[in-house]
Parts: structure tokens; C-alpha cells; sequence
């Protein structure tokens, strides 16, 4: 359910936190807690994106 799913969202934002890599936080989206990544950084590179969003996978995965 969605309550659960923003439960998920969160947990996920705060493994983020704890790993290191990215700081992935979570904000409200049209009611919803959702993740959000800003990219703006001047030295972050496509591969880092790219690291980030395998991370998230990876976290998610383990969640579920």
C-alpha cells in the first residue's frame, strides 16, 4: 500500500545517507513521500549517477 511504499522510500533515503555515496532524500510529491536526487554538482560525473541509482536498486531490493 502507499503508506508502506513511503515506509520503504525512506528507509531506502537513509541507507543512502549511511553509506556515503549519495545523499538521496526523500520529499512530498503530490501527497507522496518520494525520493529525490540532485544532480547540479559541477564534479558529479555520469557514472556517479549511474552508481547512485545501483545503489538505490540495491537498497530497494533489499528491502522488499
Amino acid at each position: 500500500d502507499e503508506h508502506e511504499l513511503e515506509l520503504i522510500n525512506a528507509k531506502i533515503s537513509q541507507k543512502m545517507i549511511e553509506d556515503g555515496f549519495a545523499c538521496v532524500l526523500t520529499t512530498k510529491l503530490n501527497g507522496k513521500t518520494v525520493l529525490r536526487m540532485c544532480t547540479l554538482h559541477p564534479e558529479a560525473k555520469k557514472e556517479d549517477i549511474d552508481e547512485t541509482i545501483r545503489l538505490l536498486d540495491t537498497f530497494a531490493k533489499r528491502l522488499l
